[in-house]
């Protein structure tokens, strides 16, 4: 579906997930690492594009609109806890567009004029 620079997912956008989806989420870290976790995003969250995506990547990253609260619910708390421990994010394909996440929402109707 996202196959040029025209669809490129771009910051702000918004998806819904359709389904219960089962992933590894991210963790960030105020030290040179990544760590990750296993969880459930429930279904019906809205997920925002936190970067535009990079010309002819097939993946975007996104965290939850209520970020804080899903936060609690699942990111484990070994994480949380930790003093270096710099927040979470989620990744998803092109392909998981119209799949897993709704087609891209839009956060006002001025973008969705822009784009027709």
């Amino acid at each position: 579906m996202i196959n040029d620079s025209i669809n490129r997912v771009l910051r702000g956008d918004r998806f819904i997930t359709l389904n219960d989806i089962k992933v590894s989420g991210l963790t960030s870290w105020a030290a040179p690492c990544t760590g990750s976790f296993e969880c459930i995003i429930p279904k019906g969250t809205i997920l925002i594009s936190t970067h535009d995506q990079v010309k002819g990547a097939r993946g975007f990253g996104c965290i939850p609109e209520k970020y804080k609260k899903l936060e609690k619910i699942l990111v484990p708390a070994k994480d949380r806890y930790e003093l270096k421990y710099g927040g979470y994010y989620f990744v998803f394909l092109n392909e998981d567009i119209g799949s897993l996440l709704s087609n891209k929402l839009f956060s006002n109707i001025a973008e969705a004029l822009e784009t027709t």
